[in-house]
C-alpha cells in the first residue's frame, strides 16, 4: 500500500506488499507470487505509475524472474523469499 507522501508500507508485518500475477512456464498455469520485499513493490509500481513505461506495458510483455531461495520437493519454491 503507498500512503502519504509516497510511504510504502505492508498492510500488515505477516502480508507482503502486493503480487504479481505470472504466467508459469514450468506449471503451465497462471502463479502468484508474493512481493515481500519493499524495493520489489516499487519497482513494480514505479513500470506501471510512469506514463511513458506504463503505455510499454499495454504493447509489450513484462518479464518477471522468480529464483526462491530454498526448493522444496519437485523442484517447486520452498520459500517466498527469493535471491
Amino acid at each position: 500500500m503507498i500512503e502519504e507522501h509516497n510511504h510504502v508500507k505492508a498492510k500488515s508485518k505477516f502480508q507482503p506488499y502486493g503480487y504479481w500475477l505470472a504466467e508459469s512456464p514450468i506449471l503451465n498455469n497462471c502463479v502468484k507470487l508474493p512481493m515481500i520485499h519493499r524495493d520489489d513493490f516499487l519497482l513494480a509500481t514505479s513500470v506501471f505509475d510512469e506514463p511513458k513505461l506504463a503505455s510499454m506495458v499495454d504493447d509489450e510483455e513484462l518479464l518477471v524472474v522468480y529464483s526462491p531461495k530454498h526448493f522444496g520437493p519437485k523442484g517447486l519454491s520452498g520459500s517466498p523469499h527469493h535471491v
